[in-house]
């Protein structure tokens, strides 16, 4: 029989030839080196599937899976993590790159803490030509001992979407089974899922270095990020905002760690929250936008329009 590694690291990619070569060096790069690493090609159509197969070919612990369609980077995340085995899993995106001491002091991190669901790396962002632009001064430090006020730590961190690529528990991953699939905020319900169940640590020895992507063209950004979560075959979801507070809700309904009454509490004070406020009229005008969006001659005819009649707008109100 095989042995199984004790870290399992899941990459799942579409078109990503630009950066995937020095995102998989740097995780092969990694000081502990004893992971199974898993990449999952979503049926690309530039040379990803080359690079793939050329790691495979130096590299044993490279294991690789290609889609004969792009059924869309959720469903393709869940995939890594299904096809894999150790006790720690880490997702890692194709266009990171992680410090080399990292995977090593998460690890010693989480097998000294058992009571911590995940640990996460300190978080720098980098451009497009791999240059750190600024460290990201967040705390993913959410290791109250009550759940409520874990969950609301978190709720109100910025940027507590990135602490799902962190290092984290298989047996609590896979209580989360299916992964949410949704356009906005996919990422959020699944670490406030997971704080649920136990603390998150958070390391500053290492780091995770991910890319700022920049979009020119709103259009270009309102599409790419749709397609990204649901492939090439559904472009957006109708109402994303009530979707993502939807999910959240039934997430803290659901939850075996909260009391009935805890749950009911949590639950409105989500839905009171500032954020949560006008996500019907959010939703209606992202309705209004993803149509224009879908008709792009009609939005930049909209987009002028607007555009032209600002200084008069702006005009109208100006105090001398």
């Amino acid at each position: 029989m095989q042995r199984i590694p004790p870290v399992a690291i899941g990459l799942p990619v579409y078109n990503g030839e630009k950066y995937l070569a020095e995102s998989i060096e740097s995780v092969l790069a990694q000081d502990f080196g004893d992971f199974d690493f898993l990449i999952s090609d979503n049926c690309s159509t530039d040379s990803t599937w080359e690079i793939c197969n050329y790691y495979k070919s130096i590299d044993r612990r490279v294991r690789i899976h290609r889609h004969q369609r792009n059924w869309g980077s959720g469903a393709n995340g869940e995939f890594v993590f299904k096809n894999t085995e150790s006790k720690y899993f880490m997702w890692h995106a194709h266009d990171d790159k992680r410090e080399s001491n990292m995977l090593g002091v998460l690890l010693k991190f989480l097998d000294t803490n058992p009571d911590y669901v995940s640990c996460s790396p300190r978080l720098i962002a980098i451009n497009d030509k791999g240059q750190p632009v600024k460290c990201i001064n967040t705390s993913f430090l959410w290791d109250c001992d009550s759940p409520v006020e874990r969950f609301l730590k978190c709720f109100t961190s910025y940027g507590q979407c990135h602490a799902i690529y962190g290092l984290i528990r298989r047996n609590n991953l896979e209580r989360l089974l299916p992964f949410p699939r949704l356009e906005l905020g996919g990422d959020i319900v699944m670490a406030l899922a997971l704080i649920l169940q136990g603390k998150c640590g958070q390391i500053n020895e290492g780091a995770r270095l991910f890319r700022e992507r920049v979009f020119i063209d709103p259009v270009e950004a309102t599409i790419h990020y749709a397609r990204t979560v649901f492939g090439q075959t559904k472009a957006y979801q109708a109402f994303p905002h009530s979707s993502f507070w939807k999910s959240l809700i039934m997430i803290i309904l659901s939850s075996t760690s909260l009391s009935t009454t805890d749950k009911l509490w949590l639950a409105r004070t989500v839905l009171t929250s500032a954020p949560c406020r006008g996500f019907i009229g959010r939703d209606l005008r992202h309705k209004i936008k993803m149509f224009l969006v879908m008709n792009p001659p009609l939005y930049y005819l909209v987009t002028s329009i607007r555009n032209s009649l600002r200084p008069f707008l702006n005009s109208l109100i100006r105090i001398d």
